[in-house]
């Protein structure tokens, strides 16, 4: 598994190269306790759109970063999946 600066760098290109506007670029962003996630602290791109947020989920696994998906309010962040 990369860094997780060379993942969130990864991320973003693939944002781009896709066309999935990213909102803001978090660090240390808490994530909240699910069963599929521990509480970690990690990165992650904000996307205003859930639709194109899933899209850039499922390109980064495809690339072989590991991410996941949290949705709140009007916005998601595909974060760097951290161990």
């Amino acid at each position: 598994m990369q860094s997780t600066n060379a993942a969130l760098i990864t991320l973003n290109e693939i944002a781009v190269e896709h066309g999935i506007p990213v909102q803001e670029t978090v660090h240390h962003y808490h994530q909240c306790r699910t069963v599929d996630h521990p509480n970690r602290y990690t990165s992650g791109l904000v996307i205003k759109n859930y639709e194109q947020a899933t899209r850039l989920n499922e390109l980064a696994s495809m690339s072989g970063i590991g991410t996941g998906l949290h949705t709140f309010g009007f916005s998601s962040i595909v974060f760097i999946k951290v161990d």
